[in-house]
Formats: structure tokens, sequence, C-alpha cells
């Protein structure tokens, strides 16, 4: 009876141990998982902001340039850039409570405007994507006040002719532009140039949040299993 109660008792032990070690092997997977998750979750948000803003620059070339090209030469309006108007866009966006950590910038090394001009951090994205010319994305984390933001990042790159209409030569720019940016900055493009990056930097705060909620959730459940197996195992070898 005694070696009974030893060997119950033993076991008892050793299945404890098991299922111990079972549930920090599981959380560790699980939180990976889940970390991943809200990753790729982000970087989908990121890629749809993204290419809506692309559609708005698409827009811009497609009807509102054809507009304004004959008023050029006598006047140069911003909306004639087709950055101008995701730029505004995207400044309206973060006005409202839910995004005013987003944040778009299309970072040049050489711009006209000094909003566009790349900050360290972004010069570092476009000499890595001058080094690897066939990389098309980059994305990661990086730091703010307020914590870390997960960023997305793609190359500029000059590859249409009328690109060089006005970042060419100040000679062959229009005048209007010329008059209001002045001729030292955002001139001498090369076709097929990397000249900047376009960037998307959002907070992850919501996705980690869902993701830790749902971890503990999980893990919840699965300790009361595990304590329920452990009382039936415990209840057994004493009878």
């Amino acid at each position: 009876m005694f070696n009974n109660l030893k060997y119950s008792q033993r076991k008892t032990v050793s299945l404890v141990s098991i299922l111990a070690a079972s549930l920090i092997i599981f959380s560790l997977f699980l939180s990976t998982i889940l970390q991943r998750n809200a990753k790729n979750q982000t970087w989908s948000k990121a890629t749809t902001l993204i290419e809506i803003i692309n559609s708005v620059g698409d827009y811009t070339r497609t009807h509102i340039q054809p507009e304004l090209v004959n008023r050029l030469e006598a006047e140069f309006l911003p909306e004639f850039i087709p950055n101008f108007a995701a730029r505004e866009i995207f400044k309206s966006l973060r006005q409202k409570p839910n995004y005013t950590d987003f944040f778009y910038k299309d970072a040049v090394l050489n711009p006209f405007n000094s909003e566009d001009l790349a900050d360290s951090f972004e010069t570092e994205l476009i000499e890595k994507f001058k080094a690897h010319q066939n990389r098309q994305e980059l994305s990661g984390f990086r730091s703010i006040d307020k914590g870390d933001l997960f960023y997305l990042a793609r190359p500029i790159i000059i590859n249409q002719p009328s690109c060089l209409e006005c970042h060419g030569e100040p000679s062959s720019a229009p005048s209007s532009l010329v008059a209001r940016y002045g001729s030292s900055n955002g001139f001498g493009w090369k076709l097929n140039e990397i000249v900047g990056t376009q960037i998307i930097s959002l907070p992850t705060n919501q996705a980690i949040n869902q993701a830790h909620q749902s971890f503990f959730l999980i893990m919840g459940i699965i300790a009361l299993l595990l304590v329920a197996v452990i009382y039936i195992s415990l209840t057994s070898s004493r009878l």
C-alpha cells in the first residue's frame, strides 16, 4: 500500500512537471505566433494606406496636371505636384483622434519643399535602397517620444522622363516653379535614380494589445484545464 502511494505521488509529480514544461514551451510558441500576427496586421494596414496614397498621386497625374499644365508659366500651383494632395490628405487624417500617431512622408535627399527633406533615419533607408537596388521595400520599427512605430518604406525612383521637366535643370523647368522654390534645391535628378523614400509610420499599440489579450485568454483557459487535470490526478492517487 505504501509503495503504491509513493508510486502514485511520483507519477503525479512527473505529470505536473511534464504539464508545466509543456505549458512554458506552448506559451513561448504562442507568444511568437501572436506577435508575428500583430506585425502582419500592422504591415497590412500600412500597405493599404500607402496604396491609397499612391492612388491619390495617380489621380493628380491623370486629372489634375492636365488641367494645370497650361498655367505653369504664369503661376505655379502646388496642386500640380503628385505628392501634394497625398501630404495634405494625410495631414487632415492625422487630425482625427485615432490617427494622431500616423505619419506619411515622401522623404527626399534634394527636394523643392523643405517639408520633404529626409532626416537622418530616412537618409539611412535611402542609402540602403541605393546599395540594394532590387530591394522594393523595407520595414521595421522606429522609436519616437510616444513609443515605437512600425514603418514601411519604398524607394522613390525617377522612372518617368516627365519628372525631369521640373527636376532636371533649372533652365528647363517652368519659370513659375523656379520663382517659387528657387534654383538651388530639387534639381539635378537623373532618370532611374533613387532620390528618396516613400515612408509611412503607424503605431502598433492596438495590434499588440490585442495580441496580449489573446495570449492571456488562451493561457488562462489552458492553465485552468491543467489545474483540473492535476486535481483529478491528485484525487485519483488518494483513492
